[in-house]
């Protein structure tokens, strides 16, 4: 649910609230429940397509692994972006880039 508010709103008013939600994103993707994991991760890869190296302070204490699969992911995002963005071209459409596997 709260990957599709952050699709429909401009990284202007996302990056306002990204703040309060990181911590619980990071907590949930510390979680013994793949799925409550899962649903983190595609959360913060919508924040990331949004609002880009703002989150960067936030993922500093990530381990390796789950800054290559959160990478994985935004790579994932990212080529779908490309893809769509080939068949209609959309010049405010947030750019979704890979976030460095150190931080």
């Amino acid at each position: 649910m709260l990957t599709k508010v952050i699709e429909r709103h401009s990284p202007e008013e996302i990056v306002e609230f990204v703040p309060n939600v990181m911590p619980a994103l990071l907590k949930a993707y510390n979680a013994n429940e793949s799925m409550v994991r899962k649903s983190a991760v595609f959360c913060i890869v919508a924040l990331h397509c949004s609002v880009g190296d703002a989150l960067k302070p936030y993922l500093s204490d990530l381990n390796g692994s789950k800054m290559k699969l959160l990478n994985v992911y935004i790579k994932r995002a990212q080529s779908q972006q490309a893809t769509i963005s080939q068949g209609c071209s959309s010049p405010g459409s947030p750019k979704c880039v890979p976030l460095p596997t150190h931080l």
